[in-house]
């Protein structure tokens, strides 16, 4: 069952007078305790996604179309006191840039145990701070470390902190937006590890959103790719990795070091993503494909269904619709 559906999702920012469209008709599912990797370059709209899907878009963002269901309700609509009785307790994010998201002049503990006490008055402080204690000894944190300020913690401990903070509310899904970006390989490995552990112990369902495919293979179940705020291709780990059928997938996994060859060697993606104030018509990766065709700069592909549950927007495969490919 889903427990997170997005359908044609559209997304507006405003900004000087013009309409910057930051995710255009995107609809894919989240499946109760599984995994999804997010990914595509950055200015795909994969953290617009998200704060949609928190109702935290700027005050210069909407969601103009489309429908985002959580656990069978809709969340379009709703209104800032709807959405914290969901926000943080029934989801709950962990964002780019820990020490952003942690205030620097509070102690750890305290940030850890606010949330909680926002979503249930009945909770004393004292009753608050025996919680958060917990959840940061859970995320690997040593006590002796809880009543620091954020400052005198590293980034990996930073991104334990923000990640103890997301599981405050006791979530059933948790939306990790870029969570390892900014960390050494070796502090990558384990917050990675920590998330899987988090996983099994909690019963978490988990959107992953990243741009670093070697991340996705190892922790996600499934994979929604992402190009110039459309959705492109969607699939198992196994189909994607395994058998590619969009050009702009392929290009994603040919840019990745491959050791196994020799050498790490990897090769670019030609060209830059597109603007979305006046995106490419048709496939807006058509000005950047291999592949391309007279019609793909003329007309958007439709849905191409293939064996599994691997699905492509691409002429390579048909006109419009999903097919069998």
């Amino acid at each position: 069952m889903a427990l997170l559906s997005i359908s044609d999702l559209t997304v507006d920012y405003r900004r000087a007078g013009r309409t910057i469209r930051a995710a255009d008709g995107v609809s894919f599912d989240i499946e109760s305790g599984s995994v999804v990797g997010l990914v595509g370059e950055s200015g795909s709209g994969k953290s617009t996604l998200a704060l949609a899907m928190m109702g935290l878009l700027p005050a210069n963002g909407a969601v103009t179309g489309g429908s985002i269901r959580f656990d069978g309700a809709e969340m379009t609509g709703l209104d800032e006191a709807q959405w914290r009785s969901v926000r943080g307790r029934r989801m709950g994010m962990v964002f780019q840039g820990a020490m952003n998201s942690l205030n620097p002049v509070r102690r750890v503990l305290d940030q850890v145990a606010e949330p909680i006490r926002t979503h249930d008055s009945s909770i004393d402080k004292a009753k608050a701070s025996d919680q958060a204690r917990g959840l940061l000894s859970l995320v690997g944190i040593p006590a002796d470390r809880h009543k620091a300020y954020p400052y005198e913690y590293s980034g990996g401990m930073r991104q334990r902190a923000g990640i103890a903070m997301a599981l405050s509310g006791g979530p059933a899904l948790l939306i990790a937006d870029e969570p390892v970006t900014a960390l050494d390989v070796i502090v990558q490995a384990r917050i990675l590890r920590l998330l899987e552990d988090l996983r099994e112990a909690l019963d978490l369902t988990i959107l992953f959103i990243t741009h670093d495919l070697g991340v996705v293979a190892r922790l996600c179940d499934r994979v929604v790719v992402l190009y110039a705020a459309r959705a492109v291709e969607e699939g198992t780990v196994e189909e994607i990795y395994g058998h590619p059928k969009h050009p702009y997938t392929r290009a994603l996994l040919q840019s990745v070091p491959n050791f196994a060859r020799g050498r790490g060697e990897s090769r670019g993606i030609p060209g830059t993503p597109p603007s979305l104030v006046s995106p490419p018509s048709g496939c807006r990766f058509h000005p950047r494909c291999p592949d391309a065709m007279e019609i793909c700069a003329t007309r958007s592909p439709g849905w191409t269904r293939f064996s599994g549950e691997q699905v492509a927007t691409c002429h390579l495969y048909g006109e419009e619709g999903l097919s069998n490919g």
